[in-house]
């Protein structure tokens, strides 16, 4: 975890690698330049991605789980797959929404966010991976203390 006075959010990080939560991508072509080809692409999202973490403060490695799948040998070597995985319970935070210059995340609010059954949504699985092996991902996450 970090301690930035403004957010508390937390950074997952395992070993050398921070993890991120993944969003799925819808890719568009905005502009080819001429004469190489030159793209310019915007990435999109509808994947739920304003979630806070459910971490014991203490020792956050209780709350987390770390997974290893078998893979077999990638066929380009930046494959975006990846076999490494922390699995961690999260709750959706319905009041951390976009900026809307430029259209981004807005600051994680403060941790720990303070849920109940009305301000937060209920627990969820969610799967964080390495930051390098995603185009779209969001690595510093609010957190919720684990009940």
């Amino acid at each position: 975890m970090w301690g930035d006075e403004a957010t508390n959010a937390a950074a997952v990080v395992r070993g050398p690698l921070l993890y991120a939560l993944p969003l799925e991508q819808a890719v568009h072509t905005i502009r080819t330049w001429q004469p190489f080809n030159n793209t310019d692409f915007e990435l999109q999202t509808d994947t739920v991605w304003n979630v806070a973490l459910v971490l014991d403060p203490v020792q956050p490695s209780r709350t987390l789980e770390f997974v290893e799948s078998p893979r077999s040998q990638p066929t380009l070597p930046f494959d975006t797959g990846c076999p490494l995985a922390i699995l961690a319970q999260a709750r959706v935070v319905p009041t951390w929404a976009m900026d809307t210059v430029p259209l981004t995340a807005a600051e994680p609010p403060p941790s720990p966010v303070m849920c109940n059954a009305t301000s937060c949504g209920s627990p969820m699985r969610v799967r964080l991976t390495p930051y390098g092996a995603t185009n779209l991902r969001i690595a510093g996450l609010p957190w919720v203390r684990v009940a």
